[in-house]
């Protein structure tokens, strides 16, 4: 699977990221979404919003939502539960990213792992098969104070499509899976 990238004010931005999810979740019978990061520093809220919408409409794991935050320090205690409870399950991570002024605003798909903490210069490994990653705020020489700083409403303008993404590209992959049987 190659990368995606779009921005998300694009008026295409969900229904190009959930035919790229798509394919994932008709490659993966098993899915787990984890979403790492607190509502506590608002540019880290992205995957918390994106956890908290999936929980109401998706009969997948989520684990990370805005009541029950993964913080990427976390990451031992989560991989062992995911070994332990999701062995064979494929796993998307979703987690805000820092980066270029010009691609703030634009959420991307890859293939691989991401590593939280990494644009706060901190190791916490690699967590996730597909990662899905919210530019919410320009890399700086204080990633913190970015974050602290990055604006509510972008974060969950970001989310919300995200989230919309993921809904309509596994509903739609179920409903051809129930049409086969």
């Amino acid at each position: 699977m190659d990368a995606c990238r779009v921005h998300a004010q694009s008026k295409a931005a969900a229904a190009t990221l959930s035919r790229r999810l798509a394919r994932i979740f008709a490659a993966h019978k098993d899915v787990v979404v984890v979403c790492i990061g607190t509502p506590a520093v608002p540019g880290d809220a992205f995957g918390p919003m994106v956890g908290s919408a999936l929980r109401r409409s998706l009969p997948i794991p989520v684990y990370g939502t805005l009541h029950h935050p993964v913080a990427a320090l976390e990451l031992p205690t989560i991989r062992r539960m995911l070994r332990a409870k999701h062995r064979n399950a494929t796993v998307i991570a979703v987690d805000a990213a820092l980066g270029y002024p010009r691609t703030v605003q634009f959420i991307k798909i890859v293939k691989g792992g991401i590593q939280p903490g990494r644009g706060l210069g901190r190791r916490w490994g690699s967590i996730g098969d597909y990662a899905i990653q919210g530019i919410v705020s320009p890399r700086t020489k204080d990633p913190l104070r970015a974050l602290e700083q990055t604006p509510h409403r972008l974060v969950k303008s970001m989310a919300n499509v995200t989230s919309t993404a993921i809904v309509s590209a596994w509903r739609r992959t179920h409903r051809r899976r129930s049409r086969k049987r």
